[in-house]
């Protein structure tokens, strides 16, 4: 299974810069991390 859908990805950095990808994923992954502990009540 892929995780991470290499097309998008692909827009995403000719849209925002390839430099910023990394950052925006750290966000992300923070933020899903975050989400899934609120949900399994680990908060």
């Amino acid at each position: 299974m892929e995780v991470l859908n290499q097309d998008k990805i692909e827009r995403l950095a000719a849209e925002i810069g390839v430099e910023n990808v990394p950052v925006l994923l750290d966000i992300f992954l923070g933020e899903l991390t975050m989400y899934i502990d609120n949900l399994n009540g680990d908060s």
